[in-house]
């Protein structure tokens, strides 16, 4: 057994030929380099073969950059949905929007929606998600003094209670906007609905009564016609009482610690459907300075004898327009 003078690997004496640098066993190294001293102590093992390193493989630079772009632009869409109000930190799509300045510019962009035919756009202008977070359902029972199961309240002290709670909130104005939509049923074929039984009598009169609701010209033509200021409304319904109003405003105050909002308002549309003219009644509520609809009720409508659940009122009917 012998060495390899340039490597130190072992080898036959007979090889002329080291196995692991290729060095001819038959030839020196020159003085300019040292030959490698084999480990020669008891003991010691001979030196590993050394074997050639595999180069490391690396990806394209082009790949690279795709790829980072592709990262960036995800991250930068998730950020631009959060701040837009479409997405919640869960992950979950928001039914609400961002909120608007104003009392009157949340009215207004639930007319343009109406406008349009557009439902999901329509709900986005209610607070849903913030509402049913910041009810205070404790303050509603101190408030009333009463509970009954007919009452409106949302209970999200608990997770489950909170996406509940959301549901009930969406349902109730998703169920407000389709009797809006009845409503005009009924005043564009001259049929009363609210509370009302219809009996037919053959089977055409049940199929006629339906097309009513199938006609497709509904809320083809929705145009703003102006925001009601509500001494305006009470005058218009011959009920200029100045306790009425106190009684609305009280209403109000109390309403907007049940919300657990920083304010509150009640204001009425006038539309111009169809051709004809509506009031419309909303309330709006204030989160974070972020004015949303609330819902097609209020204290206004209850004391002027409305029925909460009409949601369009036709101007022929109101005495003083």
């Amino acid at each position: 057994m012998r060495y390899c003078y340039y490597c130190g690997a072992p080898m036959n004496d007979e090889a002329k030929f080291c196995p692991a640098c290729g060095a001819g066993t038959g030839t020196q190294p020159s003085s300019e380099k040292e030959p490698v001293k084999a480990a020669v102590n008891a003991g010691a093992q001979p030196a590993e073969q050394s074997k050639p390193r595999k180069k490391a493989h690396q990806a394209p630079l082009w790949l690279v950059f795709v790829f980072g772009g592709l990262l960036v632009a995800v991250v930068a869409l998730a950020a631009a949905l959060y701040a837009l109000g479409l997405v919640s930190v869960g992950g979950g799509k928001k039914t609400e929007g961002r909120g608007y300045e104003s009392p009157e510019a949340a009215m207004e962009a639930y007319a343009d929606a109406l406008a349009k035919h557009d439902v999901p756009g329509m709900l986005s202008t209610f607070a849903v998600e913030t509402l049913a977070e910041k009810y205070d359902f404790a303050m509603l029972l101190k408030q009333r003094e009463v509970y009954a199961s007919a009452m409106q309240a949302y209970c999200p002290d608990n997770p489950y209670g909170r996406d509940l709670s959301v549901e009930a909130v969406r349902g109730n104005i998703s169920s407000s906007l389709f009797q809006q939509y009845k409503n005009l049923v009924g005043y564009e074929n001259n049929i009363e609905l609210n509370g009302v039984i219809q009996a037919f009598n053959s089977s055409r009169e049940a199929k006629s009564f339906a097309d009513c609701f199938n006609d497709s010209e509904l809320f083809q033509s929705v145009e703003l016609v102006r925001i009601v200021e509500p001494d305006e409304v009470f005058r218009a319904f011959g009920t200029d009482n100045l306790l009425e109003r106190e009684t609305n405003q009280k209403n109000i105050q109390m309403n907007t610690e049940i919300y657990g909002a920083e304010a509150m308002n009640e204001g009425c549309l006038e539309l111009m459907i169809d051709g004809e003219k509506y009031w419309v009644f909303l309330r709006q509520v204030q989160y974070d300075g972020k004015w949303y609809n609330e819902g097609f009720h209020g204290m206004m409508p209850m004391i002027l004898g409305i029925d909460v659940q009409v949601n369009l009122v036709d101007v022929k009917s109101i005495p003083e327009y």
